[in-house]
């Protein structure tokens, strides 16, 4: 594959903006960065910016809606591809909330995209404060 993503659950990967043809690869490519919604792919996409700050109350519906697609193409058995630019917060955000909505506990979801997500430069997916305490206290209410 020539493109820098990893699968972190079956079917579902996380990685970088893609820089070529996705078609022989995946179903489906969720594009998660504000700067990257105008790439020309050729597969179905779904477009979700996404800011790489705070959470927000436009970022949790446009993140919780993204989830809810990647959810319904991979029940429907589809290979799914959720970008950002590099590949660690905004896709790992909105992957760690399709594993949440197919019952992963919160601290698990992150646990696997960090173990399986490997993104050049050593970075750690989910590395913003702000996604990973949102994810966690998802995770609370639905035990709670």
């Amino acid at each position: 594959m020539s493109i820098d993503a990893h699968e972190v659950a079956p079917k579902l990967y996380v990685g970088s903006v893609p820089m070529s043809s996705l078609r022989w690869h995946f179903d489906t490519v969720v594009l998660c960065a504000e700067e990257n919604q105008d790439i020309d792919t050729d597969i179905e996409t779904i477009r979700a910016p996404l800011d790489d700050g705070r959470v927000t109350p436009q970022l949790r519906r446009t993140a919780l809606w993204a989830a809810r697609k990647v959810v319904k193409h991979l029940k429907a058995g589809k290979r799914v591809l959720v970008t950002c630019t590099a590949g660690i917060n905004r896709s790992s955000l909105v992957a760690a909330l399709a594993l949440m909505q197919l019952g992963t506990p919160a601290g698990l979801a992150i646990s696997t995209i960090r173990q399986r997500r490997r993104p050049p430069g050593g970075f750690t997916p989910l590395s913003n404060y702000h996604f990973e305490a949102w994810l966690r206290t998802l995770g609370e209410k639905v035990q709670g």
